[in-house]
């Protein structure tokens, strides 16, 4: 990984994947799952799928590679460290099943926009980043879907303060491309 605005370029380039696959009057928001629930105050919202980073590691497959040896220090490299984000994508429909804003069809909306592009590329994180002119050096973003327990989702909305909700869960790692 080689730059400090990865973690925010992941957030916002997953983001803004899941943003492409929904229907108009649907927001992607990325707050605090409390926060997250109070959004049929906005005038106009009929939906929203909410993204939490709820924790970030090394990736541990990185961690244990062996350097390269070399023959000087200044040719020595960087350890190249790769990160996990785990993410929770929460649906807040406002419909019952049949209708296009229900919390199964943006389920099925945002599932189907993941598994048909789980890689971001450097491009694809750049653009997603304020303030960027381009790709992201050396950086992409791998999505994997990751198997929760009700009773998981349901200690982890606990813990930060929210009603439980139907809720996909996601390991995104971060690694030089």
């Amino acid at each position: 990984m080689s730059t400090p605005s990865s973690i925010a370029a992941a957030t916002l380039g997953f983001r803004d994947l899941i943003q492409t696959a929904l229907p108009p009057g649907v927001e992607v928001s990325t707050q605090p799952p409390a926060q997250a629930e109070q959004f049929f105050e906005r005038t106009g919202l009929l939906a929203r799928v909410n993204l939490v980073l709820y924790q970030v590691s090394a990736s541990p497959g990185r961690s244990n590679a062996v350097p390269a040896r070399h023959s000087s220090p200044a040719e020595e490299e960087k350890p190249s460290g790769g990160l996990d984000l785990l993410y929770l994508v929460t649906i807040y429909g406002s419909a019952s099943p049949e209708e296009e804003h229900s919390t199964e069809r943006l389920l099925e909306a945002t599932y189907h926009a993941i598994y048909q592009k789980p890689i971001l590329s450097s491009a694809d994180l750049g653009s997603a980043l304020p303030g960027t002119a381009g790709p992201l050096p050396s950086v992409m973003a791998r999505i994997v879907p990751q198997s929760l327990s009700c009773a998981e989702v349901e200690r982890l909305f606990s813990s930060m303060h929210a009603v439980y909700r139907p809720t996909l869960a996601y390991l995104v790692t971060l690694s030089e491309s």
